[in-house]
């Protein structure tokens, strides 16, 4: 017997509570690269997409540092220092990892998937820009959540 799934993960629905999420606690500069990256993916623009995407996704993370621990934050000198001073302050969880010591975690697997020799390597096709799409929009909405329930 197989477990019963959805059918689909309803995007549109978590576009708009990540929006709606990223207005209410004013990250306007993660807002700007995901809209940018949605209008280069309507209008088919993928590797633009793509480094939109890496863009947000990383500018997401840099603020919600700088809301939780603003001069701990401000001090860092990297993205990467930021998204280690979430985990240290357990924002980021260790044992689901989301975040661990060695760089084998869900975080730097997606940064390394989004950044693959660069924002985006040669020209994309739509299939690879959409996975990117759909993967950064579910991890943000899980990211947001956390945060704005924790507020």
């Amino acid at each position: 017997m197989r477990s019963a799934l959805p059918d689909e993960i309803d995007l549109p629905a978590t576009d708009d509570e990540v929006h709606q999420l990223l207005t209410l606690h004013q990250f306007q500069i993660p807002k700007g690269h995901l809209d940018q990256a949605i209008e280069a993916h309507t209008r088919g623009d993928w590797a633009a997409c793509n480094a939109q995407l890496r863009t947000f996704i990383e500018s997401l993370f840099d603020e919600l540092a700088r809301k939780i621990a603003p001069a701990r934050a401000s001090a860092l000198p990297t993205s990467e220092n930021r998204r280690a001073l979430l985990a240290e302050l357990t924002f980021l969880s260790v044992d689901r990892h989301e975040w661990t010591g060695d760089g084998k975690n869900f975080l730097n697997g997606l940064f390394k998937m989004l950044h693959t020799d660069g924002p985006h390597p040669g020209l994309s096709d739509e299939d690879h820009a959409t996975f990117r799409l759909h993967i950064v929009l579910v991890t943000a909405r899980t990211f947001l959540r956390r945060f704005h329930n924790n507020q």
